[in-house]
């Protein structure tokens, strides 16, 4: 299991209160791994520095990363005179970057595109916990919470029970997803040693790669030159050590193109004479040992059980004669609280405006609408707002650009009249 550890919380939705917290790894093949769950009687926020701390006291080899998504949310509210969703779009494609270089030119141009949002992050933010250049550790893909989030949502009406019913349906949950993965890890054929998802990968780079040209620099330490074809750049690659320099084998611990490309070259160019390959590798041997699917199958070999039932329990004396008092129930004014308040950057109600605004979407003020299909509509209508401010930019960029084509026609057409005069 790759060694990284997502924790979110949400408000339990019970009359008790409380918060669940989840923490959470990412199986090789991108499914949830939960490692332990709680309901705690504290008040949970993003970035939580109490967290942070603690978790630096009980692992202090570890590295603490922020959600580049929440992040990016962040950052559209300190951004001006510019489209915010813009901002954050290109925000996080700066966080994922593979190389310092192209790290650092987008940085300085998006310092001079957006210096609000850059002074947001340079005043209150650490470069080495969003950005992946920088980043202490190795995050492979999870850079957002967006995974554990999801937990959130697949127990949202389990969050209204009491607590041991709670308990109950997540553990329920989480043996049904045991049962179902570890079939998938024991499904494949025996000949495919690597998880679907890089099995997916190197199968869809393998046409580009066999036409990648190659060029052997050490036959002893495998090292090779390979040359994109899309950008010409020449890239180096190491395949005993695994890396390349374009930084997506590092990263992610898997075959980018250029390395896939030197396997390649590496398979069809034999020894030379009289000798033999000092190294063999395998082809499953290019990744991380994450990836292969044994290592998967370990990750789900142990059956998750259900709680008994209570007559079935073994509980010793000294516990039976403790007295537990339930904590008292909440008592809060007007109507039961069932959703949560929207996260900084988030969707949010708009409130009822007869006045102003658009009348197309006016029953959205009024009724509750139908689920999906309401917020199907919203998201259309953002999108298409945002979509509008980037066409008036494009139509301004190209009004100028045809000011600027006409002159230079203009003056092509004088110095065709000036040849004509006297050439």
């Amino acid at each position: 299991m790759r060694k990284v550890i997502l924790v979110d919380a949400t408000f339990s939705k019970n009359g008790y209160g409380g918060v669940l917290v989840f923490a959470k790894a990412q199986d090789p093949n991108r499914h949830h791994y939960p490692l332990a769950f709680e309901v705690l009687d504290v008040f949970m926020s993003d970035r939580n520095q109490s967290l942070i701390t603690a978790v630096a006291n009980v692992y202090p080899q570890s590295h603490h990363g922020h959600c580049i998504w929440h992040l990016a949310q962040n950052l559209r509210n300190h951004a001006c005179n510019t489209i915010k969703a813009v901002v954050a779009w290109r925000f996080m494609e700066l966080a994922r970057y593979y190389t310092v270089h192209e790290f650092e030119a987008a940085y300085a141009s998006f310092k001079v595109r957006y210096p609000s949002a850059f002074k947001y992050l340079e005043e209150k933010t650490k470069r080495e916990t969003w950005a992946r250049v920088y980043f202490p550790g190795c995050r492979y893909n999870l850079d957002t919470s967006n995974s554990v989030e999801s937990m959130n949502s697949a127990f949202r009406d389990a969050r209204r029970y009491a607590l041991i019913p709670v308990l109950d349906t997540i553990i329920r949950k989480i043996s049904d997803w045991f049962n179902e993965h570890r079939k998938d890890a024991v499904s494949g054929s025996i000949d495919t040693k690597l998880v679907p998802l890089v099995e997916i990968h190197l199968h869809n780079l393998w046409g580009k790669a066999d036409k990648t040209p190659v060029r052997e620099l050490n036959s002893y330490d495998l090292e090779y030159e390979v040359t994109d074809t899309d950008d010409g750049k020449v890239y180096l690659v190491n395949l005993i050590a695994k890396t390349c320099s374009c930084k997506v084998y590092d990263y992610e611990k898997y075959p980018c193109l250029h390395g896939l490309a030197a396997y390649l070259y590496f398979l069809e160019v034999p020894a030379a004479h009289g000798h033999r390959r000092e190294v063999n590798i395998e082809y499953h041997q290019l990744s991380s040992q994450y990836y292969w699917t044994e290592l998967w199958a370990m990750a789900y070999y142990r059956t998750i059980y259900s709680v008994p039932d209570k007559s079935e329990w073994n509980v010793p004396d000294h516990i039976k004669e403790l007295q537990i008092i339930p904590p008292k129930k909440l008592t809060r004014k007007g109507r039961k609280k069932l959703n949560r308040n929207p996260s900084v950057g988030e969707w949010r109600k708009r409130t009822k405006n007869e006045k102003n605004g658009c009348k197309y979407f006016k029953w959205f003020d009024v009724e509750d609408g139908t689920g999906w299909q309401k917020m199907a509509l919203i998201e259309a209508r953002d999108e298409i707002r945002e979509q509008s401010r980037v066409i008036e930019q494009l139509n301004e960029t190209i009004g100028e650009l045809t000011k600027i084509l006409e002159r230079i026609q203009q003056e092509e057409d004088i110095v065709r009249d000036f040849k004509n005069l006297y050439v």
